[in-house]
């Protein structure tokens, strides 16, 4: 439950914060219901370290896993 309740508080610190990144924020309830799994659109590495460094901030109760996608390494 932990995990549960740290989720919905940094879904919406997220929203408030990067409203303009698309960040996805879950867990795999089949596979691993015990993990967390975050998923940044960043313009710039250097802006998803800045995300990756506010939700580290934020204590998730769980090392996260980041999938990442930089917009300006795909152009």
């Amino acid at each position: 439950m932990a995990i549960e309740r740290w989720l919905v508080a940094a879904r919406q610190k997220a929203k408030e914060s990067f409203p303009y990144n698309e960040i996805v924020m879950g867990r795999d309830m089949m596979e691993k219901p015990d993990n967390l799994v975050l998923g940044i659109v960043a313009e710039t590495r250097e802006e998803c370290f800045t995300i990756q460094d506010t939700i580290e901030s934020w204590y998730p109760p769980i090392e996260p896993d980041y999938k990442v996608y930089i917009i300006s390494e795909q152009r």
